[in-house]
């Protein structure tokens, strides 16, 4: 195998994403798109670089649209108008991280790891529609072919192939098993290359741990209807690193590209797809980075990682995590032998809205993301995405709106004492004095590249706890709502996914989860928050597993599906374990609780005693197409937000919960 010389681009960012387009290149990383001028394939100018995207992780283009996801920052939609400068339309709130995606004609396929795969029609860009999502093991990226999408899976390393021919109504056609972990797929005619990664699927693989053995390049040749056969495996080296996970491929003629992040890129020749075999790599500028390890983080010195490629005029682009763009002269490397898809004409269709049995369902506008209730002055407030917040009256099977406030995305909201509190996305943390039917702001705080998706306040009303569904939690001092600071921030480890924190503190003091990672408690009785303890050892709780305060205990879901009660007075160093329970995130109304997963599309609903858990089948669901987030108890009646399939409440016919 041959050692393949490259040049960086002077002047260049790091990035992890990138793609051409005619003569211009585009790269993405971070906070920060870049465009480059590649009319001369080999000296890349730029032209300029756009901030503001948060997370940026891949690009796509279609129709004169540039697509960026950025993780927990949603889809971005540009413009290409002008492909020197692109222009932003608009951000999509996507129902979960923003990872891969892949597109045909206005249409889009966004992968969201364990929720799946998203559609959605972009026909009109400055106002996208979802059309529906595909639960999936863990899609990281996907590639469109003739109705069908591949998508790498994560944790389970498989390949799926999925029927898009009826993007409302999508399903899962056949999996394929893979060496590795899943992510980049590439398709140039009946061949179909599945990059993979982390460690080898056998028996001594665990997402927990890191064996670094499963690196390497799947191929597969696919049958006139699309279907897989597997025809040869490569194996690249192994690698002892954890914290970036993402492996691309793409493909020209009959050479194989393969960005394995700390690996660098493979040149693989397939013109004998049973026999793959290396020809080049190329090794980026080694640097500093924090890693994973299961004893926290520590520091290594590796070969940059290579986020991305994208196939030139003779020379490959190549992306580096943190050393810019480089270029190498490969002749193989050739735009031309890449093939351009024929359009696709999709079925048309509808996005159905069903409620489960004894429930009613209500439409928004938008993505029904939180709820929370005055039950004093019977109303609640809805955080609808871009449909903004919603005041609403519920009378029996009727909900009214009587108020509502326009805002560009609401992902959270919380009422307290005639205050309205709203995680509005980048527009930050606001505050709102509720009116009768409208709410006048009283304050805001925001900040560049931050984005607020979720909110607790502590009991004493001195604090906001911020989430973003990234690594930090900020924490907001809102004692003056005129004049709103971060007071901490708090940098564990791992990534708050989803809602793993309990509603509220108790006596100042509140555990919050961090999946994978460990539980940390937070003190509030001072100026300033602060740890009081850290847990790192409790790694009971996953992404979809959430905590309440119940009958005198915090109340835990785990990942090993039992239920734990954290003792309080010792920061949860003793227990009690209750088996037989479930994965989601806990509400309590007495001795009823109630476990939502977003990603199953569950309800599971509980009688529970201190040493025991009875599930009452007639008031819990299963896989339904809606998200349900943490449920809302309404006088005894259950009110679940529940993404596009609208509010849920329990029928007022059935008076189970009275």
């Amino acid at each position: 195998m041959d050692r393949i010389s490259y040049s960086t681009v002077t002047g260049s960012k790091g990035a992890i994403a990138v793609l051409k387009v005619g003569n211009y290149l585009y790269t993405a990383g971070g906070d920060t798109l870049c465009v480059y001028d590649v009319s001369r394939a080999d000296e890349p100018r730029l032209l300029r670089k756009l901030s503001g995207f948060g997370a940026g992780r891949q690009l796509a283009a279609s129709n004169g649209k540039l697509y960026l996801t950025a993780r927990n920052f949603g889809l971005w939609i540009l413009s290409l108008d002008n492909p020197a400068s692109p222009k932003r339309i608009c951000r999509f709130d996507t129902i979960e991280l923003a990872t891969g995606i892949a597109v045909s004609g206005d249409f889009v396929f966004v992968t969201e790891r364990i929720f799946g795969i998203e559609v959605i029609d972009c026909s009109d860009p400055f106002h996208p529609r979802h059309c529906s999502m595909i639960r999936t093991d863990e899609a990281q990226s996907a590639c469109f072919s003739n109705g069908l999408l591949y998508a790498g899976e994560w944790g389970s390393g498989k390949l799926s192939v999925i029927d898009i021919s009826n993007p409302y109504k999508p399903r899962i056609r056949s999996q394929h098993d893979l060496g590795g972990y899943g992510d980049g797929v590439a398709i140039s005619g009946d061949i179909c290359c599945a990059a993979t990664g982390l460690n080898r699927k056998g028996l001594k693989d665990s997402t927990s741990s890191l064996h670094g053995d499963g690196h390497g390049l799947d191929v597969f040749h696919l049958s006139e209807d699309g279907e897989p056969r597997h025809l040869a495996r490569l194996d690249f080296p192994v690698l002892n690193v954890k914290s970036n996970d993402f492996w691309s491929v793409a493909i020209a003629g009959k050479s194989a590209f393969v960005a394995d992040m700390h690996n660098g890129v493979f040149q693989v020749d397939i013109s004998t797809p049973e026999k793959p075999r290396c020809v080049g790599h190329i090794e980026l500028p080694t640097v500093s980075r924090f890693d994973a390890r299961e004893g926290g983080r520590v520091l290594i010195s590796v070969p940059d990682c290579a986020g991305g490629v994208a196939i030139g005029n003779g020379v490959l682009y190549v992306v580096g995590e943190k050393s810019g763009l480089h270029l190498a002269k490969i002749g193989e490397a050739d735009a031309t032998q890449i093939r351009q898809p024929e359009p696709y004409k999709f079925l048309n269709g509808k996005r159905a809205i069903e409620a489960p049995s004894r429930f009613l369902s209500y439409e928004l506008g938008g993505q029904v993301r939180r709820v929370s209730a005055d039950e004093k002055n019977e109303r609640l407030f809805v955080a609808a995405s871009h449909a903004g917040i919603k005041i609403l009256k519920l009378a029996g099977k009727d909900i009214q709106v009587i108020g509502e406030k326009a805002v560009k995305s609401s992902y959270d909201v919380l009422y307290r004492d005639g205050k309205l509190y709203s995680a509005e996305g980048t527009d930050g943390f606001a505050v709102y004095a509720v009116e009768g039917d409208t709410l006048r702001e009283l304050g805001r705080f925001r900040r560049r590249s931050i984005i607020f998706q979720l909110i607790r306040l502590s009991g004493n009303g001195r604090f906001a706890v911020c989430g973003g569904r990234d690594g930090l939690l900020r924490f907001l001092d809102i004692s003056d709502a005129g004049n709103i600071r971060m007071v901490r921030r708090h940098l564990h480890g791992g990534l708050l996914y989803g809602d793993t924190m309990p509603e509220t503190d108790h006596n100042d003091i509140m555990p919050i989860i961090w999946p994978y990672s460990g539980i940390t408690w937070y003190d509030f009785s001072g100026d300033k928050p602060k740890i009081l303890y850290n847990d790192c050892k409790n790694r009971s709780a996953g992404q979809r597993e959430g905590i309440t305060w119940w009958n005198g205990y915090f109340l835990l879901s785990t990942a090993g599906k039992s239920f734990r009660l954290l003792n309080p007075a010792d920061c949860g160093r003793t227990w009690t374990e209750i088996p037989d329970g479930c994965s989601g995130v806990p509400s309590a109304n007495g001795n009823i609780i109630a476990f939502s997963n977003r990603r199953n599309g569950d309800l599971q609903v509980y009688r529970m005693t201190k040493s025991s858990a009875e599930l009452i089948v007639d008031r819990s669901f299963s896989d339904i197409s809606g998200t349900p987030d943490r449920v809302v108890f309404y006088h005894g009646r259950m009110i679940i937000p529940c993404g596009y399939q609208g509010l849920l409440t329990e029928n007022a016919e059935n008076r189970d919960w009275e």
